[in-house]
């Protein structure tokens, strides 16, 4: 039960950093811009869902 739990953590924690790589490369393929200078350069409009 513990490694099952362990590996879905790691798992879960993988998922979470390859959403985020994801949606970094949508918001530079979209307007060219890099991390939180597209978030600032367009007001914020592009806020991460937690």
């Amino acid at each position: 039960m513990l490694a099952y739990n362990a590996l879905t953590r790691g798992n879960r924690l993988v998922m979470a950093q390859l959403d985020g790589f994801a949606h970094d490369l949508h918001v530079y393929l979209t307007t060219g811009a890099r991390g939180a200078v597209a978030q600032s350069a367009l007001g914020g409009q592009l806020a991460r869902a937690a």
